[in-house]
């Protein structure tokens, strides 16, 4: 047969066209997650405290704090871009921040009024007003959310606080006493500075808080490979597929086993590799990189769930659905579920369609439970129970496909192997024990 023989096959070239299918897919699911995150914005967790005590003004009380609070929000129930949580103290805002619930913090100061109206007095005391004396607002940052997560809430703070210095500026201008003068108002233009603190510090090879996406795709590659290796190693031993060195092609005599018994096999081999694996990408990550982390037991025990799980996933798809099963796994696994994780883009982000879509793989909790030990104190809120609730739920759905198609396909006499191979070796069927 020569090679224009199979070219004129229509068949032949279906892989072709699933191959092209899907690096239309692989494309529109990495660039559409990431493409344009100022336009797909919506609903971006930033909190906002108003600590101010007020000030008393002409014979009355006067909380500037609040009408800026009342501002910010406001503006958020118009444009929905930005969630703006009101939060009752700044220890609150700590704790959401620390629980990776927001991702900055504006926090109005105790003197904030105090500070303004002291603006006004100074003027007409015929003096300048220092720098120092300017009211002030903080933006507590959250960089264990992710470079683009706590650039964007960074952003939305910083302006928001400039709107509110604009407000106050006309706020102060109406309270001034006599005609303002020009150094008054351009003082008044803009009263306020704006400082800016991490509110949740991480440590310095955070690798700018993309660092929990890396060590997770580590973790899934880490499963996903040595599960692959096993399923091809196992079959070419058990006579299941050929082994081909060079120019040499070995097909050793089909061996007498069940599916079920087969995957069995390949679970047992493929957790103990899949421990190796985990273990290796944290030994990897402290002992040659690095990487600090106070709760180095829960990160091997979140990295090798996390391998030990995919590689079952893997050697159950493939058992359910054959070699169609790697590809699946590859998709479900890593190629969709990188974009979609939000270690790199925030969910916020994201056109909805895959924001929601990634809410379904392990790859979003995978992320979210490597940020939270590695972060946030391994706080379950901040992704941690969410990541082995997740885990869970995977394992034992693979499981429960993996054997009940194996089974299954042993009970109807679906043996594998090819009909001469069976001749040489008899498959024995579940339940039906060989004949001596």
């Amino acid at each position: 047969m020569r090679a224009t023989a199979i070219w004129r096959r229509p068949k032949a070239w279906l892989t072709a066209v699933v191959g092209a299918l899907l690096a239309v897919i692989c494309t529109s699911t990495y660039l559409g997650a990431s493409i344009d995150p100022q336009g797909r914005l919506h609903d971006l967790p930033v909190g906002v405290v108003n600590a101010d005590t007020g000030a008393a003004a002409g014979g009355e009380r006067v909380e500037l704090g609040r009408l800026a609070l009342d501002g910010v929000l406001q503006q958020g129930a118009t444009q929905h871009r930005i969630a703006w949580q009101d939060l009752g103290s700044q220890e609150q805002a700590l704790d959401r921040l620390a629980d990776d619930r927001v991702y900055a913090v504006l926090v109005i100061p105790p003197d904030f009024s105090r500070s303004a109206l002291g603006l006004l007095t100074a003027e007409g005391a015929g003096a300048s007003a220092a720098p120092g004396e300017r009211p002030a607002l903080t933006v507590l940052t959250n960089p264990g959310a992710g470079g683009v997560a706590a650039s964007l809430s960074q952003t939305a703070a910083t302006a928001a606080a400039a709107e509110a210095s604009a407000r106050l500026g006309r706020q102060l201008l109406d309270r001034a006493t006599g005609t303002p003068g020009p150094a008054l108002r351009l003082l008044l233009a803009d009263p306020v500075r704006v400082t800016t603190a991490p509110g949740h510090p991480v440590p310095a090879k955070s690798g700018g808080g993309t660092l929990p996406l890396y060590y997770a795709i580590m973790l899934l590659l880490a499963g996903l490979l040595p599960a692959i290796m096993v399923t091809t190693g196992l079959d070419v031993a058990l006579g299941y597929l050929p082994m081909e060195l060079g120019p040499k092609r070995v097909l050793q005599p089909a061996a007498p086993i069940s599916r079920t018994q087969t995957l069995l096999a390949k679970l047992g081999i493929g957790a103990g590799a899949a421990l190796l694996s985990g273990t290796a990408v944290l030994a990897t990550a402290t002992g040659l990189l690095g990487l600090e982390t106070p709760h180095l037991f829960q990160l091997w025990l979140l990295s090798v769930g996390t391998t030990v799980t995919v590689a079952t996933l893997t050697l159950c798809l493939v058992a359910a659905l054959g070699t169609p099963g790697q590809l699946l796994a590859l998709l479900l696994v890593t190629l969709f579920g990188a974009p979609t994780s939000g270690g790199a883009m925030p969910v916020q982000a994201m056109p909805s369609t895959l924001a929601e879509f990634g809410a379904l793989l392990p790859a979003r909790h995978v992320v979210d439970g490597v940020r939270s030990v590695l972060f946030f104190d391994a706080r379950g809120a901040a992704g941690l129970g969410s990541a082995w609730l997740t885990l869970g739920c995977y394992l034992l759905l693979a499981l429960a496909v993996g054997f009940g198609a194996s089974r299954s396909y042993d009970r109807r006499g679906h043996v594998r192997g090819h009909r001469l191979d069976r001749g040489r070796a008899p498959v024995p069927q579940a339940g039906r024990p060989q004949a001596g």
